[in-house]
């Protein structure tokens, strides 16, 4: 999955802050072993707004560091997201 900031506009429109998690999904891999999210129901365009209840990781690379020094192979994490306006959530498992 790879992750963009959002414009002040989209910001605007979904009443997000700078302030807290709101990152937009570029691209969701599609072949194994890189569609754990596409599997999971992650689509392009979708809005990632938490990792784990945590909403202060604010860049792709925060997410990255925090996923690596707290998790393991195995490791089951929940993502929330907005998708149209519809808060969702999604349990992935991370590969071994």
């Amino acid at each position: 999955m790879f992750l963009g900031e959002l414009s002040d506009d989209k910001l605007e429109k979904w009443k997000l802050s700078r302030d807290s998690l709101a990152l937009v999904v570029k691209h969701v891999g599609q072949y194994p072993p890189h569609d754990i999210a596409h599997r999971a129901g992650v689509q392009k365009d979708d809005i990632l707004i938490g990792l784990n209840d945590r909403t202060d990781l604010l860049r792709e690379t925060d997410l990255i560091a925090y996923c690596v020094n707290q998790f393991k192979p195995d490791d089951e994490i929940t993502l929330t997201f907005l998708r149209d306006g519809t808060k969702r959530t999604v349990k992935i498992k991370l590969p071994e």
